[in-house]
């Protein structure tokens, strides 16, 4: 496959739809969430279940009369540690356009809106490589914290709230994994443009 953006820019293929990665990028994540789809209602269900499982965790340390204060500790502490899962997440994506063959990738922040995101510049993918790209992370990352959970069991609170503060952070991938499924095209061309701050969506005509 020719990753070069130059091989897309002629005659033969044309702009499907974009995507703005700035200030309205929060909006369009609301958008692409009541724009259900297997994706999205699995993403939902997933948090859905991981916080019953949380609150069942604690109504049964109220009924067996446990150290309550042992569970807060153990979620606070998921909290705050989810938020070093940050990095990974983003180097998990690097990692992944490094396989793919990507020699330039894009890593970005904004602490004051609490923004990280990983990009490659300028490299197409595929449909399929780019939803790849959206899920690994989150993939990864889910499976470790949970055989975590299921090996270390008194830990179970630390790495469920572990998993769930990584899981709302993958909002944004998820939302746009939604917005390329219900584009409906096999054949898309897929690349981020950090000039303009944008991923577009190619498709032949």
């Amino acid at each position: 496959m020719e990753r070069s953006v130059a091989h897309y820019q002629n005659d033969r293929y044309e702009v499907l739809a974009e995507v703005n990665h700035d200030d309205t990028f929060n909006e369009f994540i609301g958008t692409q969430i009541k724009k259900r789809s297997f994706s999205i209602n699995s993403y939902l269900a997933f948090m859905f279940v991981l916080t019953w499982v949380l609150i069942s965790i604690l109504i049964l340390r109220f009924s067996e009369h446990s150290s309550i204060e042992k569970f807060l500790c153990q979620l606070g502490l998921g909290i705050l540690f989810g938020l070093f899962l940050i990095p990974i997440h983003e180097l998990l994506h690097g990692i992944y356009l490094k396989a793919l063959g990507c020699r330039l990738i894009v890593f970005e922040w904004d602490l004051l809106k609490f923004q990280f995101s990983c990009s490659s510049n300028q490299f197409v993918m595929s449909r399929k490589e780019y939803h790849l790209f959206l899920l690994v992370p989150f993939i990864i990352i889910t499976a470790i914290l949970l055989l975590l959970a299921c090996i270390y069991g008194h830990f179970t609170a630390l790495f469920l709230s572990m998993l769930l503060m990584h899981s709302s952070m993958c909002a944004g991938d998820f939302s746009l994994l939604n917005f390329s499924v219900k584009l409906n095209r096999n054949h898309l061309f897929i690349f981020y443009d950090p000039k303009v701050k944008k991923t577009l969506f190619l498709t032949a005509k």
